[in-house]
């Protein structure tokens, strides 16, 4: 049982006892001969531990424990909200940030901060306005009705972290920073977790299978950022084979087959003994996008002989760190958890995203290259704001794609990979994010309001002056 439940349990039945032990303790003193004031006057007493008062009995020895226990869980559970206030009011004054949270992830959030935000867990805004506010509920719709709410009282310094929306399709926010929490578990499971450029054995094989248990927001997420890291040669041919039993949910997944830009193919199943036949057995990688109960899991061990599992587990509970003491052979060491939300929900993550500082400095460079932002400006850090406040969500999306790209392109410079096949990987990456942001190819001028751009071709078939862009920015590494 979590905390939560226990206090309201507490809460429920306190109340309740103090009246069991009131009634309970009259009725004994009763019993025992003693008139109705002195009965009254006892089991007042017994609630201020005053044991000694009246004859032993079955009754009397139940109400002295019952009766002060009863009374100080009450007077705890209802002056802590008190104290509460009062001391979310202190912290307040010193750090401004306020956490509107249902669920795990804000409480997560608020216990790795060094300065202590303010939680609140309830629907109604904070009494005063805040330096910064996280928006971090488990419903979207709550999320961004939140967000108009804050927004109309005219605070800035938002953020609004989404489960769902596409922050890339959201239309200029000004300076309010908008992540998507599968986004953030998606990114960090292909850079640590399954990173696939430190992986030799993976690496060293021309085919790579990877299987997709799940096609969720998580699931979606997965395929989404796997798609846009796992970028390595233009010979690469890895397949991504997902199974969803739900066929409302292809309509995303038949947009997107297209998206690949070089031997890479996606494959979706919604049947899972032919997913078992076809996928699990030759799988280089199993990775299980939705939380799913132990035995679940484990299950999975049995469909397959060799490869590694990877499983969501948000709560931490890592079903492998439970036989740990087992033989290396096991194969429970196939086992692996990802997404632990006490890791993905940090101070770091969320107020000091570093892929979105570094795009924020990315669309400067940018713009100094462009002639439109003057590097010796007195204002240059206010002007490198606002310009960045400006961008909608699908450039800011663009930024942030190609600094998390940066660091595995760096990787595969230091490797030797010559800088024209560094470039070609640069326009797979940047094209598979027009695509999976739904823009189309279409000659003539770029139109992003109308989802269309001319130079979604392959690179042999741009122009030499958009080779070099790509160029320019592999040098940027």
């Amino acid at each position: 049982m979590n905390e939560d439940k226990l206090k309201r349990l507490l809460k429920k039945i306190s109340w309740p006892l103090i009246a069991i032990s009131m009634v309970l303790g009259t009725a004994s003193l009763l019993y025992e001969g003693h008139s109705l004031s002195d009965s009254l006057y006892g089991a007042i007493a017994y609630f201020g531990f005053q044991m000694a008062y009246g004859d032993w009995n079955i009754g009397v020895a139940i109400v002295r424990w019952l009766a002060p226990m009863s009374v100080a869980t009450t007077v705890v559970l209802e002056i802590a909200p008190i104290f509460r206030w009062f001391s979310n009011r202190v912290i307040f004054s010193l750090n401004r940030t306020v956490v509107y949270s249902d669920n795990e992830s804000g409480r997560a959030l608020c216990n790795n901060c060094v300065k202590k935000p303010v939680l609140v867990e309830d629907k109604d805004n904070y009494w005063k306005a805040a330096k910064k506010s996280v928006i971090l509920r488990t419903n979207d719709e709550e999320n961004l009705v939140k967000y108009r709410e804050l927004r109309e009282r005219g605070e800035q310094g938002i953020i609004l972290c989404l489960n769902d929306l596409e922050p890339n399709l959201i239309p200029s926010t000004g300076d309010t920073i908008i992540l998507n929490i599968n986004d953030l578990t998606a990114g960090a499971f292909w850079q640590k977790t399954f990173n696939i450029l430190k992986r030799n054995d993976v690496m060293s094989k021309k085919d790579i299978n990877i299987a997709l248990v799940g096609y969720s927001s998580l699931g979606k997420r997965m395929l989404y950022k796997g798609l846009l890291l796992n970028i390595f040669s233009t010979t690469q041919n890895i397949t991504y084979s997902i199974l969803e039993t739900n066929a409302d949910e292809l309509s995303f997944g038949e947009e997107i087959s297209d998206c690949t830009g070089n031997a890479d193919k996606i494959v979706f199943y919604h049947d899972f003994d032919e997913f078992k036949k076809q996928v699990l057995g030759n799988a280089d990688a199993i990775i299980i996008t939705e939380e799913l109960e132990p035995e679940e899991i484990l299950s999975f061990l049995y469909h397959t002989k060799k490869c590694d599992i990877y499983y969501y587990d948000p709560k931490g509970i890592g079903v492998e760190r439970v036989f740990e003491d087992v033989k290396s052979d096991s194969i429970f060491k196939r086992l692996h958890s990802y997404g632990v939300q006490r890791e993905i929900i940090t101070e770091d993550k969320i107020f000091n995203n570093r892929l979105y500082n570094k795009a924020k400095k990315l669309n400067a460079s940018y713009l100094r290259d462009q002639g439109k932002l003057d590097l010796h400006a007195n204002d240059y850090n206010s002007v490198v704001n606002e310009e960045w406040n400006n961008l909608d969500g699908f450039t800011k999306g663009s930024n942030v794609n190609a600094i998390d790209f940066a660091f595995r392109g760096k990787l595969l410079k230091d490797r030797g990979v010559l800088e024209e096949e560094l470039a070609e990987l640069e326009h797979i990456r940047w094209s598979r994010y027009h695509l999976l942001n739904h823009i189309r190819f279409a000659p003539g001028p770029k139109n992003i309001a109308q989802l269309q751009h001319p130079c979604l071709v392959p690179y042999d078939k741009l122009s030499e002056e958009e080779k070099e862009k790509d160029r320019q920015v592999v040098r940027m590494w």
